[in-house]
């Protein structure tokens, strides 16, 4: 921070006379004598000659940020620094948050000597990492993450910078896929040279919502809805094992069979790699029951432990 001498002199004769010194700060960012024209102020206490710990507030004592300053006059942050977002928690997250007034931290670093060092996060307002990035001589040098809303330990983007440059792999993890790759590109100094795609996603065989439709609207009960199926899908799209979940008729029942014994699926893959699981798929059909109008699919699959396993698995 950089201050005229007059502002200065004020601070210094503040300081000297209490522990815990306040002063007001305008919308350019000096300080002033009075609340008048004041957008923030600050509140210095000064721990040693080296040492000042500061925290600034909006003018209705909601805290902004949190740090110490190597000199005086404010102009060399170090050690840790807390900045707060100014607003307000969903009423759910109410609690969660352990900052001041209800405020949350949304990023914290370090400073040594007035430059940008070590690990700094950002975080969701509900206290999970958001980001996390690594900086060397105040620029971006390191390993770099993003992470999930809901979970610290889960990754979603994970890369390097030099010179805050993004360099060499970048990966991309989907939500189900436990530390395996869905993306990653290459990129040599922040250029990006080549991305390449892990999965192939399973698709269904051409008008299977016309087959299901035309072979389960007669015999269909509304209540019976969703018609629930564990099916596995061999490495040439045909499936595998298929096992009707709950009570149907036995019309449905052999009407879906049928069905499946001639359906041929594009199996999922993983860099060519077919992947063997079973899945969960429920059929639902729109409409009345005199008038169905089509049918809806959705697939869930399953694995033993996690997804390094399931590309093991297959043949």
């Amino acid at each position: 921070m950089k201050y005229c001498l007059s502002i200065i002199s004020l601070l210094l004769v503040i300081t000297a006379s209490a522990q815990v010194s306040k002063i007001y700060i305008d919308a350019k960012g000096k300080f002033i004598t009075e609340a008048k024209g004041a957008v923030s102020y600050a509140l210095i206490d000064k721990l040693s000659d080296t040492a000042y710990l500061v925290r600034t507030y909006d003018m209705k004592d909601t805290i902004l940020t949190e740090g110490t300053y190597k000199d005086e006059l404010l102009n060399i942050p170090n050690g840790k620094f807390s900045y707060y977002l100014d607003k307000k928690l969903d009423r759910a997250l109410e609690g969660v948050s352990t900052a001041e007034t209800g405020n949350f931290v949304w990023r914290v670093g370090y400073f040594a000597n007035g430059v940008k060092t070590g690990m700094w996060v950002d975080f969701w307002k509900h206290g999970v990492k958001k980001y996390s990035f690594v900086y060397k001589a105040d620029k971006l040098n390191g390993r770099y993450r993003r992470y999930d809303y809901k979970n610290n330990n889960y990754i979603t983007e994970e890369g390097n910078y030099v010179d805050n440059n993004k360099e060499g792999e970048w990966n991309t993890f989907g939500f189900d896929t436990l530390g395996v790759p869905v993306n990653t590109k290459i990129y040599a100094k922040n250029k990006l040279i080549k991305s390449t795609d892990h999965f192939q996603q399973l698709r269904f065989p051409k008008h299977f919502s016309g087959l299901l439709l035309g072979k389960l609207a007669d015999d269909w009960q509304p209540e019976k809805s969703p018609l629930v199926l564990e099916i596995s899908i061999d490495r040439d799209g045909r499936v595998v094992n298929p096992m009707l979940k709950g009570s149907f008729s036995p019309q449905i029942e052999t009407a879906m069979l049928d069905i499946l014994k001639t359906a041929k699926f594009t199996p999922q893959m993983y860099d060519g790699k077919v992947l063997t699981r079973k899945y969960i798929m429920e059929i639902r059909l729109a409409g009345s029951h005199l008038n169905y109008t089509g049918a809806y699919v959705t697939f869930y699959y399953y694995y033993a432990n996690n997804e390094k396993e399931a590309l093991n698995m297959g043949p």
